[in-house]
């Protein structure tokens, strides 16, 4: 199955959609409540409603940290199966005043078939709630 990738470009400068993505503040305040520590090969959690026999964490560890330009987690799905998880931002726009936010969710080949249900719900939620989430976010923050 192919990466998810979707990018956007978001009214907020880099530094304040930096903030969202990469503390974990921001993260709780528009994608999960999380424990997140920003310390390569640490390990923490994403916390969200559990589902069926899903019981609602996501286990992550960080691989990757560029500030403000890079984020990239390992994210692990169904408790065994290694994906990666990525932010990239990029300062866009007339004196930088804009965020261009590319969010890649990646290794979908490490993941049987039988999760492309939940392949295509990602790819909806990083494609269209996420961000919406997200620029709700920005917007509260001011």
């Amino acid at each position: 199955m192919p990466a998810i990738r979707h990018q956007f470009k978001l009214n907020y400068p880099v530094d304040k959609v930096w903030n969202a993505v990469a503390t974990s503040e921001g993260l709780a305040g528009w994608l999960m409540p999380n424990n997140f520590q920003p310390v390569i090969g640490g390990r923490f959690q994403f916390q969200s409603e559990p589902m069926g026999r899903w019981d609602g964490v996501v286990p992550t560890r960080l691989l990757e940290l560029k500030k403000p330009t890079l984020l990239r987690m390992n994210w692990l799905l169904a408790g065994e199966y290694e994906t990666t998880l990525s932010f990239e931002l990029k300062p866009v726009g007339e004196e930088n005043r804009a965020t261009e936010l590319t969010i890649t969710h990646s290794g979908w080949e490490n993941v049987p078939f039988e999760f492309a249900g939940l392949r295509q719900v990602l790819d909806q939620g990083w494609g269209k709630h996420s961000v919406e989430s997200l620029e709700e976010y920005l917007k509260q923050q001011g």
